[in-house]
């Protein structure tokens, strides 16, 4: 049986509000207009929700092309990922770390990630693997390079092997997502990455698990 289910709810970051979109009942399906919250950035934690917003528009990157090795930045189509200064990254090649094919990209220590886009984008996603499962909270903000910070988790905890995906729309189309979290001592795994331009307003979201 399918209900119509209140799918907008708030969070705050840095004095702000942000619209989050959260699915409630299995089988329900709830209709979020973005307009009616002005230009709040939105934040997704189902990847099915966020596909959604621009399935037509949004690119998708796996990461199954990327070489291997110890890396400082991956330059893949449309989108270069590359980690803090200081720190590598690396091809993870098994399928247990990945939700999209067999390979992931392997966070060991960097706590900084920064995506830049090759055109401008408004709309972002992506699977993490692994993330905050040595028993300590995490916290998630991605920044834009026009001036959006955003919480995307809030004290976070993950499980082992467990993939969480989040996301973000904005109003404002950004070429750079700055990706910062609060784990310490415990690598994590990054696939599955979303991103493009959507048109910000009536969001239909279908219920998961």
């Amino acid at each position: 049986m399918n209900q119509t289910m209140k799918c907008q709810q708030l969070m705050c970051c840095a004095g702000r509000l942000y619209a989050v979109i959260a699915v409630g009942a299995v089988g329900g399906v709830g209709l979020c207009t973005q307009s009616a919250l002005g230009d709040l950035p939105t934040v997704y934690t189902q990847e099915q929700a966020f596909y959604e917003t621009g399935s037509a528009t949004l690119k998708k990157q796996s990461f199954e092309e990327i070489e291997s090795g110890e890396q400082t930045s991956y330059s893949c189509e449309g989108v270069t990922l590359a980690c803090e200064a200081g720190y590598t990254m690396r091809r993870h090649n098994a399928a247990s770390r990945a939700t999209d094919g067999a390979r992931s990209v392997m966070i060991t220590d960097a706590r900084q990630l920064v995506l830049t886009f090759d055109s401008p984008v408004n709309a972002v996603g992506f699977q993490l693997i692994d993330f905050a499962d040595a028993g300590e909270p995490a916290d998630l903000v991605v920044t834009t390079d026009t001036g959006e910070v955003v919480k995307l988790l809030d004290d976070f905890y993950g499980r082992n092997g467990e993939a969480h995906f989040v996301g973000v729309t904005t109003a404002e189309p950004f070429t750079q997502l700055t990706v910062t979290t609060t784990v310490t001592n415990d690598g994590f795994y990054l696939d599955e990455c979303y991103f493009g331009q959507v048109e910000i307003g009536e969001v239909m979201v279908s219920a998961g698990e």
